[in-house]
C-alpha cells in the first residue's frame, strides 16, 4: 500500500534534501501500484517538470507519464 511508503518517504520528498528526488519517485511508484493513478500521475508531473530534479529522475517521471496517460 502506498500510505506506509508516503509516510516514511513524506519528510524526505518535502524540502530540498539530497534524497528528495529518489523519494518522489518512489512515493509515486507506489502510488501507482496501488491504484491511485491521479497522485501518481501528479508526483510524475511535478517531478518531471522540476529543473532542478537531475535529467534520469526528469526522464523517467517523463515516461512515466506517457505511460499512464499523463
Amino acid at each position: 500500500p502506498a500510505a506506509p511508503v508516503e509516510a516514511k518517504l513524506g519528510p524526505l520528498a518535502s524540502g530540498n534534501g539530497p534524497y528528495r528526488f529518489a523519494a518522489r519517485e518512489m512515493i509515486a511508484l507506489a502510488q501507482l501500484k496501488d491504484g491511485k493513478t491521479d497522485e501518481a500521475r501528479k508526483n510524475f508531473q511535478a517531478l518531471s517538470d522540476d529543473a532542478t530534479a537531475p535529467t534520469g529522475y526528469r526522464q523517467r517521471a517523463a515516461e512515466f507519464l506517457k505511460a499512464i496517460g499523463g
